[in-house]
């Protein structure tokens, strides 16, 4: 049997584990936000009668939000898609000949964000991801003006 002082003391250590224990919990807790997002556009048709197709983001979860599709819906069917070569999950709608002048699309999300604090990641970016995000195209130029102002060498 263990003398009443130490009981006493081991009692008290418990509630305060307890208690801090507790404290982180809701401090955890306190550092999320949950909102529902409600993604809308509309696409205007310049060429009636064209056929017109239009791709667009789903949100993702990840380990630092969880995302739910509570609605979709739109002026043509809205189909869920993904992209081969990221794997990126996309809406995608369209039409063989347009009949409007205007397509209304819109995506509401319920989303529980996750506050998270990183410092530069160690690990190093492979090669290809670092060749394919890194070089320039048609709308992404590396030189000249917008190098200039991106204070790039």
């Amino acid at each position: 049997m263990l003398p009443k002082m130490l009981r006493k003391m081991l009692r008290k250590i418990s509630v305060v584990s307890l208690f801090l224990l507790a404290s982180v919990f809701s401090f955890a807790q306190a550092k999320s936000r949950h909102f529902e997002l409600d993604y809308s556009f509309t696409v205007r048709i310049t060429d009636s009668g064209q056929a017109a197709r239009r791709v667009f983001p789903i949100a993702q979860s990840d380990q630092f939000q969880q995302v739910k599709i509570v609605s979709k819906s739109g002026d043509l069917p809205v189909k869920e898609t993904s992209e081969p070569e990221y794997g990126n999950k996309l809406f995608y709608a369209h039409t063989r000949q347009s009949d409007k002048t205007e397509y209304h699309f819109s995506v509401k999300y319920d989303v529980v964000r996750l506050e998270h604090l990183a410092a530069v990641s160690a690990k190093p970016v492979p090669e290809k991801i670092w060749r394919v995000f890194f070089q320039a195209d048609k709308l992404v130029p590396i030189t000249g003006k917008p190098a200039e102002i991106a204070g790039n060498r």
